[in-house]
């Protein structure tokens, strides 16, 4: 995912300040059709998006940061973790508030072929719990699914808090299909993944991933398709500084306004050396944040397993940061009381996401130019990387439709306006 540079992040979309007091997710997908044809344009447009991928260190525009160096980098879940994923679970579509009939008209609304109903009528497992319906639908069902019937049914599949993986769905960028691609699959296990794909755009919607493993040759593939699916992609930034570097404008700018005045040594020291010194941009987070940048979550952490992106954003200061989930009326209430908007981010700001409710679908924490932190998902497969403004907005809008933008700086009275 490497959509070209479309100016500064002063060009985001900017929105009065309000939130809303319940976060809605209204998941909004594409429905084109996905033919042989079409999966090998995508892969060929992951590879290219591959390729671009790996271009070398770039160097960003200067700023009130100075000038960063990027270097891309990927980042594979620990094998240890991906070995241990549960892959006896089943395909479950959960229905609620809807009886056997509704559920075959919903399957019907959703354009599921005559024959595709007529087996889940006959060979899936229906159960009843109250007024609500569950379906276990064979797995030929599951990977026969057109896209556009995937998209249809599962955004209706979305609405039930008991249908996690497609109220959750893993957004896969066309980099990491190619990934997916070379990872050495049987052709039935490469074939099914693309089918289970659904969505336009640079990410494409995952939520099969149970029938996607169950269906695996062997534990080793099992492991390879997930190492290539949860591929993270990042970056290396390095701030450029030079002897006779303005350390002053350095530090007014990543000192967060006498919250991170503990990298000034540092940088003093460097720019008294002779010729040109690329520092490290990790030096220059906070305590906590330079600790885990670029690293994934440890699983026996009782607080890096569940964290977030909104905890990650309002903890990135804290040192050390609150052992309590967010949930969502804690982040609203946060947001609303510790916050206020901004028209021009910097070092240490937040980077929300609104859905089209106004509600917060994601939060980032800005660092420089187009750099963003973040977290994209809670749990131990989603390490804490950098990415940029564009793609970040790219990825979540995939899941969430059309989002708006806005950036907010912690209220302190000592805070010059901007």
């Amino acid at each position: 995912m490497t959509p070209g540079r479309a100016g500064s992040v002063t060009a985001a979309t900017r929105v009065t300040w309000a939130w809303a007091l319940a976060t809605v997710i209204t998941i909004v997908f594409g429905d084109a059709p996905l033919n042989r044809a079409g999966a090998a344009a995508l892969t060929e447009a992951g590879n290219r998006t591959l390729r671009a991928a790996r271009t070398p260190t770039i160097r960003t525009a200067p700023g009130p940061w100075g000038t960063l160096e990027l270097t891309r980098i990927e980042l594979d879940p620990p094998p240890s973790v991906v070995s241990r994923l549960a892959y006896g679970e089943v395909s479950k579509w959960s229905f609620a508030s809807t009886d056997h009939a509704g559920v075959v008209a919903v399957l019907r609304e959703a354009t599921l072929t005559p024959t595709q109903i007529d087996r889940c009528e006959r060979h899936g497992r229906w159960t009843t719990n109250g007024p609500d319906t569950t379906l276990d639908p064979p797995v030929d069902v599951v990977f026969g699914l057109s896209p556009e019937a995937r998209t249809r049914l599962y955004r209706v599949l979305a609405t039930s808090p008991a249908n996690f993986h497609h109220r959750n769905p893993m957004p896969v960028s066309l980099a990491a299909i190619a990934v997916v691609d070379a990872a050495r699959l049987t052709p039935q296990t490469l074939q099914r993944f693309h089918n289970v794909l659904y969505g336009t755009g640079s990410w494409r919607m995952l939520s099969d991933i149970p029938a996607l493993l169950i269906g695996c040759a062997s534990p080793a593939e099992r492991i390879r398709l997930m190492t290539a699916i949860l591929r993270s992609e990042s970056y290396v930034p390095r701030l450029v500084v030079t002897q006779g570097t303005d350390v002053e404008t350095l530090l007014n700018y990543w000192s967060a306004h006498g919250r991170n005045e503990a990298i000034r040594p540092l940088l003093e020291s460097i720019a008294r050396l002779p010729g040109e010194t690329g520092v490290d941009v990790r030096g220059l987070l906070p305590s906590w944040p330079s600790g885990h940048i670029n690293r994934y979550p440890r699983p026996a952490h009782p607080t890096e397993a569940v964290a977030d992106c909104f905890w990650t954003a309002l903890n990135f200061f804290d040192d050390p940061p609150s052992t309590t989930p967010q949930t969502a009326a804690n982040v609203v209430a946060a947001l609303k009381t510790r916050y206020r908007p901004v028209s021009e981010p910097a070092f240490g700001d937040l980077v929300i996401l609104l859905n089209g409710a106004g509600a917060p679908v994601h939060a980032g924490v800005f660092i420089a130019d187009e750099l963003v932190l973040t977290k994209n998902g809670g749990g131990v497969l989603r390490p804490w990387v950098y990415m940029k403004l564009p793609d970040v907005v790219d990825l979540y809008a995939s899941i969430h439709g059309r989002l708006r933008t806005v950036f907010v700086t912690e209220s302190r009275v000592n805070a010059a306006p901007r």
